[in-house]
């Protein structure tokens, strides 16, 4: 397997978050259930830390995958939308990573 291949992949999964995220928010249903667009948004991020292992260096490949990858669909303001959504999930999932983890108590 190509270095390019995991990040493809993880750029692949990153993606199939996104849309169920962009499918969420825009769902009036999310509205009644009392979750705010931050709240799907930060659970999706959840979804992809884990999906991904937690670690920032991947996160960060595949955001990057994801933001050429959108480069590639910027006609279509459908799929533009959800590629750069995957890039934000990836970014703040890589962000998450790099936060000290808390102390139990």
């Amino acid at each position: 397997m190509s270095e390019g291949s995991q990040a493809e992949d993880d750029a692949r999964t990153a993606w199939t978050y996104a849309i169920n995220c962009v499918i969420v928010e825009e769902d009036q249903r999310s509205a009644i259930n009392g979750r705010s667009p931050d709240e799907v948004m930060s659970d999706y991020v959840a979804d992809v830390f884990r999906e991904l292992g937690g670690d920032s260096d991947r996160l960060y490949a595949a955001a990057r995958l994801a933001c050429i990858k959108a480069a590639e669909v910027v006609a279509y303001p459908g799929r533009w939308r959800t590629s750069l959504r995957a890039v934000e999930l990836c970014q703040r999932a890589a962000l998450l990573a790099q936060q000290p983890a808390s102390p139990a108590g």
